[in-house]
């Protein structure tokens, strides 16, 4: 006699009404080791994707709710599969619609997985719970916005979908669409009134999200819809730290624009400008200064931007040219050159011990300015007007 599960893998549509009729039990039987009925096998890709046998089983009876050993049902299994007919019948036969399996996922989370728009309209439109939250936390819109859905996502906003659920991170939808640069979800999501400044557990906002992301354009739109540009993560970065961090001129550029506070400090002391002469960022060390920025806040451990430029890895990727643009516009700019950190290092000591020689070289030669300056009584001068009277090139 052939068994069930072979009986439904070769398709064999008259065998397995045989086999139910001669044995009613069989409707019902677990045929696979990971604990799934003849239904659920049926709609199994590991059997090839059976709907006619599947549609057999439901009319003869089988029970649609019984969950495998992992808590996946039928309807989960036709949702994953894409099996719209079978999972039409299953719901009009009473299919429960929000089970959920042992990672908390329902069949409009599988459907949402998968791009299964037309899944996620049936089981809409025959009442499933939107907001249900997995494990972790995820709801279906989340998987929609992760995944770049945007008729799935139209579907559960229109029909309800509460936008500012949090994943137990702390992650909300409007996090996941500017993770996955989505200005038009976003846009959506916000005009349909998402919260824009909800915060994870890292303290990390969707603004901040879309910064590390470098995605000026939803920069853009979030700053035009008023989020909250000086919120700092548990760390105390701010959105604009993480532009600097990552070399995105475009976005630091909006969010000084756009109000942001210039010399906010982390815990560890460190300032949006400090980010950008750790990795030599001439663009945004300039469009920080001239808007105003403090040259000589120091860090925890008494580091200035000016020291950090000075020890500048091979990691940040300049060229010398812009190494020495940077520590012209902090000399020009009145940076104090003589601050020392926690160790009792100044800008001078810290690229000596860095071998830097053009470095070397010039805070040498600004160092001898200062000098002249003083001999001429020229201190309270702006440095670049002493410069240019005494004709030097910088």
């Amino acid at each position: 006699m052939v068994s069930m599960d072979k009986l439904i893998k070769n398709g064999d549509l008259a065998g397995v009404q045989r086999a139910v009729q001669n044995d009613p039990a069989l409707l019902n039987a677990t045929v696979t080791r990971w604990g799934a009925s003849p239904l659920m096998y049926a709609l199994h890709k590991n059997s090839g994707g059976q709907p006619a046998i599947a549609q057999l089983l439901i009319e003869r009876g089988a029970e649609l709710d019984l969950q495998d050993n992992d808590g996946w049902t039928a309807l989960m299994f036709a949702c994953r599969y894409d099996q719209p007919d079978t999972a039409q019948l299953l719901i009009e036969r009473g299919a429960k619609l929000d089970l959920q399996q042992k990672h908390g996922n329902t069949a409009l989370m599988f459907a949402c997985q998968h791009d299964q728009p037309d899944m996620v309209q049936l089981l809409n439109e025959n009442g499933a719970n939107l907001d249900l939250q997995n494990n972790e936390g995820w709801t279906a819109l989340m998987f929609a916005c992760k995944h770049d859905q945007p008729n799935t996502i139209h579907s559960l906003i229109g029909r309800g979908a509460n936008l500012d659920l949090q994943t137990n991170n702390g992650w909300t939808a409007l996090m996941f669409a500017c993770e996955m640069d989505q200005p038009n979800t976003v846009q959506l999501l916000i005009e349909r009134g998402a919260k824009l400044d909800l915060q994870d557990n890292e303290g990390r906002t969707a603004l901040m999200f879309a910064c590390e992301k470098d995605q000026p354009n939803t920069v853009q739109l979030l700053i035009e819809r008023g989020t909250n540009l000086d919120l700092q993560t548990n760390n105390g970065w701010t959105a604009l730290m993480f532009a600097c961090e990552l070399d995105q001129p475009n976005t630091v550029e909006l969010l000084i624009e756009g109000g942001a506070k210039l010399d906010l400090q982390t815990n560890d002391g460190w300032t949006a400008l400090i980010f950008a002469c750790e990795m030599v960022q001439p663009n945004t060390v300039q469009f920080l200064i001239e808007r105003g920025a403090n040259l000589d806040l120091q860090t925890n451990d008494g580091w200035t931007a000016l020291m950090l430029a000075c020890l500048a890895s091979s990691e940040s990727h300049h060229t010398a040219a812009d190494l020495l643009r940077l520590l012209k516009l902090f000399y020009l700019a009145g940076a104090d050159l003589n601050l020392k950190n926690e160790d009792g290092d100044d800008a001078l000591a810290l690229a000596t011990a860095n071998a830097c020689a053009d470095v070397i070289a010039f805070l040498e030669f600004a160092t001898m300015l200062e000098v002249a300056r003083g001999l001429k009584g020229k201190l309270q001068e702006p440095r670049s007007k002493t410069v240019e009277q005494l004709q030097v090139q910088m």
